[in-house]
C-alpha cells in the first residue's frame, strides 16, 4: 500500500507536469494581453437601515400616479393636499411640519425661502428611480452638502439612470393618463446613449383639466333642499420638463439637471349665498439649473461639487378684490445661488470623515407697495463620522450655522449662530438574523421664512428660530423565510420630539390683526410600525 501511493503521487506529478507544458505552450501560441486596471466605487451599505424608507421606480409605478399618492406608503408621513389635482401639496413627517422636511431632487435640495415649504405636486413621478424617506439623520451616507444635515427629516428623489440594451443609443417611452373632468396628462421620455461615458435624458409631462366635477349643495340642514352643481373656476394647466446630461468615467462623474415648471390655476372660492362667483387665478413659474461633479482620488478621497441656480415667480391675481385699484395683483420673485464643497476620507479602519461648506444667497422682490426686499447669505459647515463593523454602525455630525438677514428699508443685519450636533448608533444584535436596535439624536432648529419675518401687516422681524431635540428608538428584523416567502422586514419606531419657540400665527391687538410670534413649547411622541414581505406566488 506505501509503494501504491508513492506510484499514484508520481503519476499525479507527471500529470501536473504535462498539464503545466500544454497551457505553457497554449500561451505561446497565443497573443498576450495585459487587462487594464479599473476602480470599482459603490457607497458602503450599512447592515441595516432601519429609519430609511424606500421604494424604488417598480414600486412607484405599480402603486401610484403622482408623487404624493406615492409617499402615503410610508408610516409617520401626512400629505397635507390644498385642493386636490396639481395645487398645493407638502410633506410633513412625525408631527414637525413641512417646514421641517427637505426635499433633495439628487442630492440637492429643493428650497423656497418665501414659505419654507416644497410643493410636491409640481414633482412629477414619471422618471424617479427610488423615493425615500429619511428621519432625522440616521443614515450612514455622509458624503452630502451640510444642507442636507439641517433639517428634521429628509424626502430624497433620485432621478432613474438610464439604462440602454446592447446596442440600442436610444430609448423612447411615452403615456398618458385620461381621467373625469376633461383631464388628461400626456408624457414622454427620450433617453440617449453618445459613446460609453455620456447620456441625456428629457422628461416632459403636461397636465390639463377642466376641473369642472359636480357636487350636491346641501341648504340648510340635512332634511333642507339640495341642488346639483358643476365646479366653476377649478381649471388647471402645467408643464413640467426634466433634462439629464450625464458623464461617468473610473474617477469623475458629472450630472447637470434642468428643470422648467410653468402652470396657469384658477381658484374655486367658497359657495356664499348659492353663488360660485371666484375669478381668481395663481401663475408659478420655476427654473433651476444645478451642476453635481464627484472626483474619485487613487486612493481613500473623494471630492463633491455642487453648484445651483434658481429662480421662481408667483402671481396672483382676484379682479373682484374692493380697494382703490379694483383688484388684488401680487407678484413674487425668489432667486438663489448656491454652493458647495464636500470632501471624504475613507479610512482602511472601517471609519469614514467628511467635511462640507455651503453657501447660500437668497433676495426676494415683489410688486407690493412698501415691500422691504430681504435678503439672507446663510453660511453652513458641516463635519461628519462614520464608524461600521460587524455588530456596530455609528454616525454622528456637527453641524454649525450662520445666518445674516438684511433689508432695504433698514440698515441694521440680523444674524444668527447656531450648533446642531446628532449622533446615530445601531447595534446587531444576532448573528445569522439581521436584527438590529438603533437609536438617534438630533438637535435641529428652523430658520423664519420670508414670510414669517416680512409679510405685510403679519410678519414679525424679532423672530427666533424654531428649535427641536428629537430623540428615537428604532427596531428591525429582516429574515428570509423559504422558496415562497423570500425576504420580510418588519420595524417598528418610538419617538419622541421638544419644539421650542415654535412660530405661530397669534392674534396681535384684536382677532382681525394677526403676528408670527415665537410661542410656547411643544411635545410630540408616537410609534412608527412597518411591514414589508416579498411573496412569490406558484402554481
Amino acid at each position: 500500500m506505501k509503494y501504491c501511493s508513492i506510484g499514484l503521487k508520481m503519476i499525479y506529478l507527471m500529470l501536473l507536469f504535462m498539464g503545466n507544458n500544454c497551457l505553457l505552450a497554449q500561451n505561446d501560441s497565443l497573443p498576450y494581453h495585459t487587462l487594464k486596471n479599473y476602480t470599482v466605487i459603490a457607497d458602503y451599505q450599512p447592515f441595516n437601515q432601519a429609519s430609511l424608507k424606500k421604494l424604488d421606480n417598480l414600486e412607484l409605478m405599480r402603486n401610484a400616479l403622482q408623487m404624493s399618492e406615492a409617499l402615503v406608503f410610508f408610516s409617520g408621513v401626512n400629505i397635507k393636499d390644498y385642493g386636490g389635482l396639481a395645487r398645493l401639496k407638502t410633506v410633513s413627517v412625525r408631527g414637525l411640519g413641512a417646514n421641517h422636511t427637505a426635499v433633495s431632487f439628487d442630492g440637492v435640495a429643493l428650497t423656497d425661502c418665501q414659505t419654507g415649504q416644497i410643493d410636491v405636486g409640481k414633482l412629477s413621478l414619471e422618471n424617479v428611480g427610488e423615493l425615500a424617506i429619511l428621519n432625522a439623520n440616521s443614515e450612514q451616507d455622509i458624503f452630502k452638502p451640510a444642507r442636507l444635515f439641517a433639517s428634521a427629516n429628509t424626502l430624497q428623489i433620485k432621478t432613474k439612470r438610464p439604462f440602454f440594451k446592447e446596442g440600442k443609443k436610444i430609448n423612447l417611452a411615452t403615456n398618458i393618463k385620461i381621467a373625469s373632468a376633461l383631464t388628461f396628462n400626456p408624457c414622454l421620455l427620450l433617453e440617449n446613449k453618445i459613446g460609453n461615458r455620456i447620456s441625456t435624458s428629457i422628461s416632459m409631462e403636461y397636465l390639463y383639466s377642466k376641473g369642472n366635477y359636480p357636487f350636491i349643495l346641501q341648504y340648510g340642514g340635512l332634511n333642507d333642499s339640495i341642488s346639483k352643481e358643476i365646479r366653476q373656476n377649478a381649471d388647471v394647466s402645467a408643464l413640467s420638463t426634466v433634462a439629464n446630461f450625464i458623464y461617468k468615467d473610473t474617477s469623475n462623474e458629472l450630472i447637470i439637471k434642468g428643470y422648467l415648471y410653468f402652470s396657469n390655476k384658477g381658484l374655486p372660492g367658497a359657495v356664499i349665498l348659492y353663488s360660485q362667483n371666484s375669478r381668481q387665478r395663481l401663475w408659478e413659474d420655476n427654473i433651476f439649473l444645478q451642476a453635481h461633479y464627484t472626483h474619485y482620488f487613487p486612493k481613500s478621497f473623494s471630492y463633491r461639487f455642487i453648484l445651483k441656480t434658481n429662480y421662481a415667480h408667483t402671481h396672483y391675481l382676484d379682479p373682484d378684490y374692493l380697494n382703490s385699484y379694483g383688484k388684488l395683483d401680487n407678484r413674487y420673485y425668489q432667486r438663489e445661488y448656491y454652493m458647495s464643497n464636500i470632501l471624504l476620507y475613507q479610512s482602511k479602519l472601517k471609519m469614514n470623515f467628511s467635511v462640507s461648506n455651503d453657501l447660500i444667497y437668497n433676495n426676494m422682490s415683489s410688486n407690493m407697495i412698501g415691500f422691504c426686499y430681504p435678503t439672507r447669505l446663510t453660511v453652513l459647515t458641516n463635519v461628519a463620522l462614520t464608524y461600521y463593523n460587524r455588530w456596530v454602525s455609528v454616525q454622528t455630525n456637527l453641524l454649525h450655522t450662520f445666518a445674516q438677514n438684511q433689508t432695504q428699508t433698514e440698515t441694521t443685519k440680523t444674524y444668527f449662530n447656531k450648533l446642531s450636533p446628532a449622533f446615530n448608533v445601531e447595534f446587531r444584535l444576532m448573528k445569522k438574523e439581521k436584527l438590529t436596535l438603533g437609536t438617534t439624536y438630533q438637535y435641529v432648529f428652523r430658520m423664519p421664512t420670508f414670510n414669517d419675518m416680512y409679510y405685510t401687516a403679519v410678519g414679525n422681524r424679532t423672530l427666533r428660530p424654531e428649535t427641536i431635540n428629537q430623540l428615537s428608538t428604532n427596531l428591525s428584523w429582516v429574515k428570509s423565510w423559504n422558496k415562497k416567502l423570500p425576504f420580510s422586514k418588519m420595524s417598528v419606531a418610538a419617538y419622541y420630539h421638544f419644539v421650542n419657540d415654535k412660530i405661530v400665527a397669534m392674534p396681535s391687538r384684536s382677532l382681525f390683526e394677526w403676528t408670527m410670534l415665537n410661542y410656547g413649547k411643544v411635545n410630540i411622541w408616537g410609534v412608527d410600525a412597518n411591514v414589508m414581505m416579498q411573496i412569490n406566488a406558484t402554481k
